[in-house]
């Protein structure tokens, strides 16, 4: 009877060592984050540009995308607080508001928008400024980037408009 009762206590105790394992290993993966690649603003699938053959009296727009993505987590696990700039359905998704954007101010005006890791809607729902500023990091980056590459290949010392 005694044997029994260590047996039984032995497959609890593995039991309950096993089920910890398994927890802490699904938690280092979800709490592994994922940042995509950083965009590379010499590859043209990395903006929403048009130009308007009427723009020689117009300026060029630069519109920043507002967010668009949730969090999402990659086929090995990891979660990206980042839309990935390199997923095409990431971009399609942007691209819906900035063709709308287009619309309003691109009339008159060449119209350039990055693509860009900008932080999820999840994050800014955390509402923990310190949390959003920290995180804002890779974003403004690559706002930053691709306005330089904006001013040194596109705009030609012509009138901006930040959008």
């Amino acid at each position: 009877m005694k044997a029994k009762t260590i047996f039984k206590e032995a497959a609890l105790s593995l039991t309950l060592i096993l089920s910890v394992i398994s927890f802490v290993s699904c938690q280092n993966k979800k709490d592994s984050v994922y940042i995509p690649p950083v965009p590379v603003y010499s590859d043209a699938a990395m903006w929403f540009n048009s130009q308007d053959a009427t723009a020689d009296k117009g300026a060029d727009v630069f519109y920043i995308v507002s967010t668009w993505e949730l969090d999402w987590e990659t086929p090995s696990g990891e979660v990206s607080h980042y839309a990935d700039v390199w997923n095409e359905g990431h971009r399609k998704n942007m691209s819906i508001e900035i063709s709308k954007i287009r619309n309003v101010f691109g009339k008159g005006n060449n119209f350039y928008s990055p693509f860009y890791r900008h932080i999820t809607l999840n994050v800014w729902m955390t509402r923990d400024e310190n949390h959003i500023t920290q995180m804002l990091k890779p974003s403004m980056t690559d706002i930053c980037n691709a306005f330089d590459y904006f001013l040194e290949n596109y705009n030609n010392g012509r009138r901006i408009i930040l959008a």
